[in-house]
Formats: C-alpha cells, structure tokens, sequence
C-alpha cells in the first residue's frame, strides 16, 4: 500500500491527479478488501467523485470474493452521495446475496428494483424468468 500512496503523489506532482480512471484501475490490481476500501475513502477525500461503474465494479469484486460487509460499505457511501442504484448495481448485490444463500434478502432488493421500473436478471433461485414476446 505504501507503493500506491508513493504512485499517487508522484502523478500528482507531475501534474496528472488521479481521476476516476486511475482509481478504477488501482481497484482492479488491489487484493485486499481493506486496502480496496481505504482507497476508497482517499478517493472522496481527493475530490474524485465515484461514477455508478466504479460502485458496481466494487460491488462485483467483493461480490464474487464472498465478502458482503465491504458490498453494504460500499452501497450506503452510494445512497450518502444520493446516487440511486441502477440495474447493475441492483444486480451485482443480488448475485452477491444469493451466492451467500441470502434468498429473502436477494428478493427484498429485487422488488425495490422492480418498483423503480429498473430490469432485473432472470433468476430460478427468486421464482422470476425471461419473458417471452407474445407475437
């Protein structure tokens, strides 16, 4: 970790900040959820604001490492920021939540998706299916 921070103020002092690219790659390298989310916070306290991707792109990792803790840390610094969650987002955590055998959670969260208009993915484990065109 002490290698990025040294990265970081080098591309700062070169006169090319990180900005949301920078983080989203350094994410994708990093191995630790703690080294991830502490990253995440000098990320808000830089004054790069996160985009939706970068929070699916969290949720995902974290998602298919098993660890739901850093998803929900993740989500609530999303609702703080009054982001709403889009169909990725909502699908990332509901994949996450079902690989956890978390079924009524999985559910509550694909109905809030629903309500919003927003497409979930069809899944056995929730009862819900494609549905077929009617010509």
């Amino acid at each position: 970790m002490e290698c990025l921070r040294r990265h970081m103020r080098c591309l700062s002092g070169c006169g090319c900040p990180p900005n949301v690219i920078t983080y989203h790659c350094l994410f994708t390298c990093l191995e630790k959820p703690r080294e991830i989310l502490d990253l995440f916070d000098r990320m808000f306290k830089s004054g790069v604001l996160p985009q939706m991707d970068t929070y699916v792109l969290l949720i995902r990792k974290f998602g298919r490492w098993g660890f739901l803790r850093p998803i929900f840390v993740v989500w609530v610094k999303m609702e703080e920021r009054g982001l709403s969650p889009d169909e990725f987002a909502y699908n990332a955590l509901i994949d996450a939540l079902l690989e956890k055998g978390m079924v009524d959670m999985a559910r509550k969260y694909d109905e809030e998706m629903l309500a919003k208009g927003l497409s979930a993915k069809p899944r056995a484990e929730l009862g819900t299916k494609l549905m077929q065109s009617q010509d």
